[in-house]
């Protein structure tokens, strides 16, 4: 019958400690803090640039369809998509004016 080999010495095992996973989660927590308000202020400047292309989009529409069919077209800002407002905030509408009858 044959002997069992003994077990080779165990090697050095390059494993993370509690405290290593602890720091690295603080250090990665802290820089993620650093770059909410730059994110923030990025999504910001991006959603008033979008805004501020569809309301010169809404203007350029207005106005060619004022060429287009010979009348006034106005742009005003609504709450509700059928009556106009006063917070241009909430959105704009385009609409043709009644005519005074001649």
């Amino acid at each position: 019958m044959e002997h069992a080999r003994p077990l080779p010495p165990p090697v050095n095992c390059a494993g993370v400690t509690l405290i290593q996973s602890l720091i690295a989660m603080a250090v990665l927590a802290i820089l993620t803090g650093m770059a909410l308000p730059a994110m923030q202020q990025t999504r910001n400047r991006l959603q008033a640039d979008s805004l501020r292309m569809q309301l010169a989009s809404a203007l350029a529409t207005a106005r060619n369809t004022a060429i287009t069919e010979r009348r006034p077209i106005a742009v005003c800002p609504t709450d509700d998509g059928v009556t106009c407002g006063r917070d241009w905030a909430r959105g704009w509408m385009l609409y043709a004016p009644a005519t005074p009858s001649s």
